[in-house]
């Protein structure tokens, strides 16, 4: 049976990296806003800067690969370059600048519909002023929703737009010893546990 995970970054021994949001305003505020990652971007895209911080403790790595917000990857080149043809039928690769290196945006483009959430065997969170989910306690996919060809992909709705995966993207991380992930098999986000 096929493991899914939901990607996250690994924060005690790897720097967070952030968009300079300014810089993506006055590069590209006329074309796109932030929350239009997700769509097509790459064929007005412009390189924006970023760089990496330490969040917690004393991480001081800077990682291969990571992520910004929930739902895009940050790749070296390294990470470009193991995992470029892997993942070019699910997204795009947007150049962003880190200090003089080149790193990579992965902008998946792979929303799954809602009906890839096994409903029956999920369960929402509520906080106590709310009536509607504000996301899970428990998440499962309907495992047959989910096309055999997508290894990596996000879902339409599932209140942060998280990127998950299967054993299969794990292995290319871990067979070429790139760092700054966690893959949690819960699927749910760290603030609901």
């Amino acid at each position: 049976m096929t493991q899914y995970y939901r990607i996250q970054p690994e924060p005690d021994q790897y720097m967070y990296f952030a968009l300079d949001t300014y810089d993506f305003l006055n590069k590209l505020g006329e074309e796109f806003e932030l929350s239009d990652f997700g769509k097509p971007m790459l064929h007005a895209w412009q390189p924006v800067k970023g760089k990496f911080y330490p969040k917690v403790g004393n991480a001081t790595k800077i990682p291969d690969i990571t992520t910004w917000q929930t739902d895009l990857l940050v790749l070296n080149q390294k990470a470009c370059d193991i995992l470029r043809d892997a993942l070019q039928s699910l997204g795009e690769l947007l150049p962003v600048e880190v200090a003089s290196d080149t790193y990579y945006l992965f902008n998946v483009l792979e929303r799954l519909a809602d009906d890839v959430i096994d409903t029956n065997n999920s369960e929402y969170e509520y906080h106590a002023t709310e009536e509607k989910p504000v996301g899970f306690k428990v998440l499962n996919f309907n495992v047959d929703k989910v096309p055999q060809e997508k290894f990596l992909f996000c879902v339409q709705n599932d209140f942060a737009y998280n990127i998950y995966c299967d054993d299969r993207f794990v292995n290319i991380i871990n067979e070429n010893g790139l760092g700054g992930l966690i893959f949690n098999t819960t699927l749910i986000d760290p603030y609901f546990k």
